[in-house]
C-alpha cells in the first residue's frame, strides 16, 4: 500500500525574504536553516541564528512574515480528543563517567536529569501531514494540535490543500525526525508502540502503520519481530504527505540530546521478543562472555585498520552490527564483557547489555551524550575518551543541561572521522 522537494538554491544575492520562502517551500531541508542563520549572523543577528542551526524558526520570523497564524489549542481542549497514557516528569541521577580525560567534553558533566511529561492519545476525525521532519496534526475543525504538532509544523499548512489518503481504523506514525538512523529508530520510534500498549491500545489494535519508504531495513525487521505484516505497512513514498485518518493514534515521547528517556522504555524495549532469540549455537550466542569491539566506517576511526588489529590481538571480536540481524545485533551486545567503538549509532544496543559491562567510547567533533545516559541508566562501567584536537566549546540551547554540542556546523561534524591515536589505545586497560 502506498501513499502518493525540490532543494531550494542559495545565493550571495539572496534576501531574508528569500531565504524565509526556500524555508517554506521545503521545510525539512536543513540547508535552509543554515543559510537564513548565516545571513543573520552577517547582520549581528546572533541569537536568532542560534535558534535556526537547532532547525527552529525564531519567534522574530514567525511575527515579521506571519508564519504561524492557524488556529491551536491543547489536546484537552479538542472534543474529539481521548487521553489515553500520561507518564509524569522523573528524576534521573547518573553515575559519573569513571575515567579522567581533562579534555573531555562538558556535555558529560550531567550527573543528574529530569525528563519531560511523556502521554498518548487519540485524535478522532484527525488530519496528519508529514514532510519527514515536521508533523502537522489537525482536527476535523482546521484547528491545531499543540501537544503532538512539531515546532515547525506551522510551516506544512499550505499542504492541506493537497489530496489526502483517507485511512480507516487506527493510524500510527511511525516514522520521525531521523527515523531512519538505527538510533532514532530504537530509542524514539519502538518505545511508541510500548507506550500505547501500556495505554491501552495493543498493536493488534493499529491498522495501519505510516512508514517512510527510506525507511524499510531494519525497521520493517524488527516491526516484523513484533508480528506487524507488511499488509499493515502504509508506505510514504513521497513528501510531504497527508492523511486524513479516522482515528489517529499520538504519542509524545521526549528525548532532548537522549539525556531524557525514560527507564519505562529501555524496560520495555529489554523484554521484546528479539531479545534472548538467538540459539545456543548461533554465532552471535556463544558459550562465554566475549570482548566486543564495534566497527564502522563512516565516521569511525582515522587510522580503522591500525585500530581495530589493536583491539583484535588484545581478545576483542571486531563487527560491523549492520552485517547481522537484529536479534543477532542484541545477543552481541547481551553477551559481551567489554565494548569499545567509536562514537555511533551502533551504542544504542547498550540498551541490551548487562549491567556489569564494561564500556568505552571513543568521540572527536561530534558527540552526544545519549550513550553514556543509557549506561548510567542500566549500572554499566562507562568510559570515554575525547579524540578531538580541542574540546568543543558552543554552547547549545536545546537541552537544559551542561552541553557543549552546538549545531551550528554539525554537517562537517557529521563527516569528521575519529582521531585516535593508537599509542594512546595503548595506554588504556581494555
Amino acid at each position: 500500500m502506498s501513499a502518493t522537494a525540490t532543494s531550494p538554491a542559495y545565493d550571495s544575492s539572496a534576501t531574508e525574504a528569500d531565504l524565509v520562502q526556500c524555508i517554506l517551500a521545503k521545510p525539512a531541508a536543513r540547508a535552509g536553516f543554515v543559510a537564513l542563520a548565516e545571513f543573520l549572523e552577517t547582520q549581528g543577528n546572533v541569537d536568532d541564528a542560534k535558534v535556526l542551526y537547532r532547525g527552529n524558526v525564531p519567534t522574530s520570523i514567525r511575527e515579521k512574515y506571519n508564519l504561524e497564524n492557524m488556529p491551536s489549542a491543547w489536546s484537552h481542549e479538542m472534543p474529539d480528543y481521548e487521553p489515553l497514557g500520561w507518564h509524569p516528569a522523573e528524576s534521573l541521577a547518573f553515575d559519573p563517567v569513571i575515567n579522567d580525560d581533562p579534555q573531555r567534553d562538558a556535555c558529560f558533566d550531567q550527573l543528574q536529569t529530569k525528563t519531560p511529561t511523556n502521554y498518548c492519545g487519540i485524535l478522532n476525525h484527525a488530519t496528519l501531514v508529514f514532510d519527514g521532519n515536521n508533523r502537522l496534526v489537525i482536527d476535523r475543525h482546521g484547528v491545531r494540535n499543540k501537544n503532538y504538532s512539531t515546532v515547525n509544523s506551522f510551516l506544512l499548512a499550505a499542504q492541506l490543500n493537497n489530496q489526502a489518503l483517507r485511512l480507516n481504523g487506527t493510524t500510527l506514525l511511525l516514522s520521525a525526525r531521523n527515523s531512519h538512523n538505527f538510533y532514532h529508530w530504537q530509542m524514539e520510534c519502538l518505545p511508541l508502540l510500548g507506550m500505547l500498549s501500556v495505554a491501552g491500545i495493543p498493536l493488534d489494535d493499529i491498522d495501519h502503520f505510516l512508514l517512510n519508504r527510506k525507511d524499510a531495513s531494519f525497521q520493517l525487521h524488527t516491526l516484523k519481530l513484533l508480528g506487524v505484516d507488511e499488509s499493515r505497512i502504509v508506505w510514504i513514498d513521497t513528501l510531504p504527505a497527508t492523511f486524513e485518518c479516522e482515528r489517529l493514534a499520538l504519542c509524545r515521547l521526549t528525548n532532548s540530546m537522549g539525556m531524557a528517556y525514560r527507564a519505562g522504555n529501555i524496560d520495555w524495549l529489554r523484554n521484546q521478543p528479539w531479545v534472548g532469540k538467538s540459539s545456543a549455537t548461533s554465532v552471535t550466542a556463544p558459550a562465554a562472555k566475549h570482548k566486543l569491539a564495534i566497527r564502522r566506517d563512516v565516521r569511525g576511526f582515522t587510522q580503522n585498520d591500525v585500530i581495530y588489529e589493536s583491539l583484535a590481538q588484545r581478545g576483542y571480536r571486531v563487527v560491523y552490527p549492520e552485517h547481522y540481524a537484529y536479534e543477532e545485533q542484541v545477543s552481541l551486545f547481551r553477551h559481551a564483557s567489554h565494548i569499545v567503538a567509536p562514537h555511533g549509532a551502533a551504542l544504542s544496543l547498550l540498551t541490551y547489555a548487562a549491567p556489569d559491562t564494561e564500556v568505552h567510547e571513543f568521540y572527536g567533533a561530534h558527540v552526544h551524550p545519549c550513550f553514556y545516559a543509557i549506561s548510567a541508566m542500566l549500572g554499566q562501567r562507562y568510559y570515554n575518551y575525547n579524540c578531538a584536537p580541542s574540546p568543543v566549546t558552543e554552547a547549545s540551547d536545546n537541552t537544559a543541561g551542561n552541553t557543549a554540542t552546538g549545531n551550528k556546523g554539525l554537517s562537517e561534524r557529521l563527516r569528521q572521522s575519529i582521531d585516535l591515536d593508537p599509542a594512546m589505545l595503548e595506554t588504556i586497560n581494555l
